[in-house]
C-alpha cells in the first residue's frame, strides 16, 4: 500500500494537471476534473514527509470548501512562502469565533447523568440517535450530560453482544449495534438504536483515565463528531455508548472487498471529506487551546486516521469517531518492531514520524487525512 501511495503521488503534478486522469476513479471523469485535481493537490500537501510543512486542518478544510467556489483558480493552489500554507487564498480561518471554544476551562471531576427509563433499567437519554440540534461550529458544553448504563442493560440491548450485532472491530475493542426499548411516559413503546463500544480486557484503561475521558468527550458537541451518549463501568470493564450511524463507516463504501459496494458520486465524496475535515479541525483548534492536555499541547488524536474512523448517517453526513480513547496505548504495541507486522492494514495511514517513537502529533492526523483524500479520488482499491 505504501508503494501504491508513492506511485499515486507522481500523478498529482501542478505542471500537468491532466495526469490526474491516470489515477482518478473512472466514475469521476465525467465531473469537473478541476475539482478532482484540486482535492488531489490538497492531499499531496497533507502527505509531505516533514510534519511542519503540512497544512493545518483548518487550512485543509478551507481548501476543500474552496473547490466549489466560483473564484477557485489554479493560482489559489500555488504554494505561498509560509511552509504551512496551501496558497495565497487559503489563510488560516478563525475557528468558532465567539463560541465557548475560546473560553474553555478545565472540566470538573463530576459526570452528570440525565437519563430517564428504559425497559431494561432506569436510563433514557434525550434523542438516542443524537439528532438534537447542535451548533454548526460546535461548542464545549458546561458539563458532560451522559447516561450511566448497567452492564445488564447493554447485554439485553445487544442480545448478549451476539456476533450478528457486531458493527466493527479495532485495536481497542469491538462495537456492537444495540436496541433500547422504552417504557417511560415520554417515549412509551419507542425504540432507539445505539452503538456500544466494548473494550478488550487487556486495554490499558484505569478508572482515573476513564473518568478523564468521559469528562472530555461528554462535553464535546459538534455536528461532525459522533455523539457520546453514555457509559458503563462494572467490574472494571469499560463500555461507551454512541449514537448509531445508519450508513456505517466510510471504508464499507470505498473498498472493493465489500461485495455490494457502489461508487459514491463525486458530490457525496466531497461532502464526506468536508464534513470529516470540519470535525478534525474542530478538535485540533481545541488542542491548540490546551483543552485536552495542558501538559502535552499539540498531540494528535489518531495513530492512523483512516476511513473506518469516518461514520455516515442516512444523508451521508460525515462524523468522525474514536477521537478520545486512541490516545491510550493499545496493549503490547512495540513501536520499534516492523510497523507492517504491527498493523499491516493501517500502516499506510501512519505518518513517517510515528514509527519508531509512537509519538502522536496533530500533523500525523493531517497525514492520515491526506491518505483518505487520495483514496476517495482513485480507482477501486483492493486489499493487499
Amino acid at each position: 500500500m505504501k508503494a501504491w501511495m508513492e506511485n499515486t503521488l507522481r500523478y498529482i503534478n501542478p505542471d500537468n494537471k491532466k495526469l490526474i486522469v491516470n489515477i482518478a476513479d473512472p466514475t469521476l471523469i465525467t465531473h469537473d476534473l478541476m475539482e478532482v485535481w484540486a482535492v488531489a493537490f490538497v492531499a499531496k500537501a497533507c502527505l509531505r514527509a516533514t510534519p511542519s510543512k503540512r497544512p493545518q486542518m483548518e487550512e485543509v478544510l478551507e481548501a476543500l470548501q474552496g473547490t466549489k467556489s466560483a473564484t477557485f483558480t489554479v493560482k489559489n493552489l500555488q504554494r505561498a512562502g509560509h511552509p504551512n500554507s496551501l496558497g495565497p487564498a487559503l489563510t488560516r480561518p478563525e475557528i468558532t469565533k465567539g463560541s465557548k471554544v475560546l473560553g474553555w476551562t478545565t472540566p470538573s471531576n463530576h459526570i452528570t447523568s440525565s437519563c430517564g427509563s428504559s425497559s431494561s433499567g432506569n436510563h433514557e437519554f434525550s434523542d438516542a440517535n443524537g439528532t438534537e440540534k447542535v451548533k454548526p461550529n460546535g461548542e464545549i458544553l458546561d458539563s458532560p450530560s451522559l447516561c450511566a448504563f448497567t452492564y445488564l442493560e447493554l447485554k439485553i440491548a445487544t442480545r448478549n453482544f451476539r456476533t450478528d450485532t457486531l458493527l466493527g472491530e479495532g485495536e481497542f475493542g469491538r462495537v456492537h449495534k444495540g436496541l433500547l426499548h422504552y417504557k417511560s411516559t415520554a417515549k412509551s413503546g419507542t425504540q432507539s438504536l445505539i452503538a456500544v463500544k466494548r473494550f478488550y480486557n487487556d486495554t490499558v484503561l484505569g478508572l482515573k483515565d476513564w473518568q478523564a475521558e468521559l469528562n472530555m468527550l461528554g462535553r464535546l458537541s459538534h455536528p461532525n463528531l459522533v455523539k457520546l451518549l453514555g457509559y458503563c463501568w462494572e467490574n472494571e470493564k469499560p463500555l461507551l455508548i454512541y449514537e448509531y450511524m445508519q450508513r456505517g463507516s466510510l471504508d464499507s463504501h470505498l473498498f472493493t472487498w465489500y461485495s455490494d459496494v457502489q461508487p459514491l458520486p463525486w458530490d457525496i465524496r466531497l461532502k464526506i471529506l468536508i464534513g470529516a475535515a470540519r470535525g478534525l479541525a474542530f478538535l485540533h483548534a481545541l488542542e491548540r487551546k490546551g483543552s485536552f492536555n495542558q501538559k502535552n499541547m499539540g498531540e494528535g488524536f489518531y495513530r492512523y486516521f483512516k476511513p473506518s474512523k469516518i461514520l455516515l448517517d442516512d444523508a451521508y453526513n460525515a462524523k468522525i469517531s474514536g477521537y478520545g480513547v486512541t490516545r491510550i496505548d493499545p496493549p503490547d504495541i512495540d513501536y520499534e518492531a516492523d510497523p507492517i507486522k504491527c498493523n499491516p492494514e493501517s500502516y499506510v495511514y501512519a505518518a513517517p514520524e510515528y514509527y519508531p517513537t509512537g509519538n502522536l502529533l496533530m500533523e500525523s492526523d493531517v497525514y492520515g487525512f491526506g491518505v483518505v483524500l487520495v483514496q476517495m479520488l482513485t480507482v477501486n482499491l483492493k486489499k493487499d
